[in-house]
């Protein structure tokens, strides 16, 4: 035999029951530039890395059309005739 449950006479059984515990979910505000950011300072990791790119194929493209056989393979030793 257990009591009626009264929703009324039990505190915490009622604010659990009816309070809204729904949660407002908003959008994340957007980023706007702090004072005196320059578009450098935010992406400069990014401008970093494409800069590193750039540099890496340049170095080895010239690497790729500087190798190669320049000469027959001889060796001359001593005045050139």
């Amino acid at each position: 035999q257990t009591p009626a449950l009264e929703v009324n006479a039990n505190s915490v059984l009622t604010s659990l029951l009816l309070d809204d515990v729904r949660v407002e979910r908003r959008p994340p505000p957007r980023e706007r530039p702090r004072d005196g950011e320059s578009v450098f300072s935010r992406y400069k990791w990014w401008l970093v890395g494409g800069g590193a790119v750039v540099v890496g194929g340049a170095t080895a493209a010239i690497a790729i059309g500087a190798s190669g056989p320049k000469d027959d393979g001889t060796i001359t030793v001593g005045p050139i005739p």
